[in-house]
């Protein structure tokens, strides 16, 4: 959707902009996957993120997936052989990926938060040596990740995490050509999410399917107050 230039909600976040071309398109993309039989409906493993019972197993040939299949492939597929390359673009696209993940949040209610706040500071976002350190060492040993820190990034690269292979390719291709993750309520979510289902596994039209969800986040953002939709 992002690819084809389309979005889930209006910049100011008040009205939906779900049911665009950018969005048709996409849901019958994933739609045709599994028409066409390109694509299970059902997957070994844990699902759809467990690269080792999909992809280093055979039972594929190619997986959607995330940085987190590099590590998992080095740790327990150490000898399997495999590319990386971007998502493929829709007609008049433009490269577009979702950068985002597990997230440090103090509590503004809890009972010390100035003291959780100084601790999520600490952990991932002073300039201390130690502070970068620590998130060098989480991103390319502990876990295998990117990271938004310019100076992580820097220092991981000249530690060699980043200088070669997979890693590499999402370092100089998918972290400039990436997007924050979504920060929308459950229930925009839940639409979204309703909708691929019964486009993808359901064998709804899309031009419908598509509608029908904007309907349901237009009714829901009519009356919602909360933090801006990004």
């Amino acid at each position: 959707m992002w690819q084809g230039g389309g979005e889930i909600a209006t910049r100011d976040g008040k009205h939906s902009a779900f049911a665009s071309p950018a969005t048709v398109q996409a849901l019958k993309f994933w739609q045709d996957t599994i028409q066409q039989k390109v694509a299970p409906r059902n997957l070994p493993g844990g699902g759809g993120w467990d690269v080792i019972a999909n992809l280093a197993s055979g039972f594929c040939a190619m997986q959607n997936l995330g940085i987190w299949g590099v590590k998992a492939l080095r740790d327990h597929a150490k000898d399997f052989q495999y590319g990386v390359f971007p998502y493929p673009l829709p007609p008049n696209g433009q490269q577009r990926t979702v950068l985002g993940g597990w997230a440090f949040v103090a509590n503004a209610k809890g009972k010390n938060p100035e003291e959780a706040a100084k601790f999520c500071v600490w952990a991932v976002g002073s300039m201390q040596d130690d502070c970068i350190q620590r998130v060098v060492d989480r991103c390319t040993k502990a876990a295998g990740l990117m990271t938004p820190r310019k100076s992580v990034l820097e220092k991981a690269t000249i530690e060699g995490g980043y200088s070669s292979g997979p890693m590499k390719l999402f370092k100089d291709w998918t972290l400039l050509t990436g997007r924050s993750e979504p920060r929308v309520p459950p229930e925009v979510y839940k639409a979204v999410s309703d909708t691929i289902q019964a486009c993808q596994l359901g064998g709804a039209d899309p031009m419908e399917a598509a509608e029908e969800g904007s309907q349901r986040i237009e009714s829901f953002l009519s009356g919602y107050t909360g933090a801006p939709l990004h």
